[in-house]
């Protein structure tokens, strides 16, 4: 940000799966990544819909590394599903290269 980067998070909602008995808890948490920026002298902002899924496990004997009782996040997984862009002046729009987006899944196209 010190460098004029504008990037944000909007958390749209999570779901948390626990056991109390059990020793593991799964939390999912969809999102949108918004970055604004200049491309090709056009200002957009690109919006990403992702996904976090964070893995956790509850200290006990067997798990050494965790104070017995505690939980802690043990692995995260993000996926991105879609990238949209979003010009701010919609006359001012850049020529984008069918043929580099090509290259890309088409989520991220």
């Amino acid at each position: 940000m010190d460098n004029g980067a504008f990037i944000m998070h909007r958390c749209l909602g999570a779901t948390t799966d626990i056991n109390e008995e059990a020793s593991r808890a799964v939390t999912k948490l969809k999102a949108i990544i918004t970055q604004r920026f200049v491309l090709q002298g056009c200002e957009v902002d690109v919006d990403c819909d992702c996904r976090f899924c964070f893995f956790f496990e509850k200290g006990t004997e067997q798990v050494s590394d965790i104070p017995s009782g505690e939980w802690r996040a043990r692995y995260v997984r993000h996926w991105y599903e879609k990238d949209k862009l979003i010009f701010l002046n919609p006359k001012n729009v850049p020529d984008l290269d069918e043929e580099s987006l090509a290259k890309y899944p088409p989520g991220y196209r």
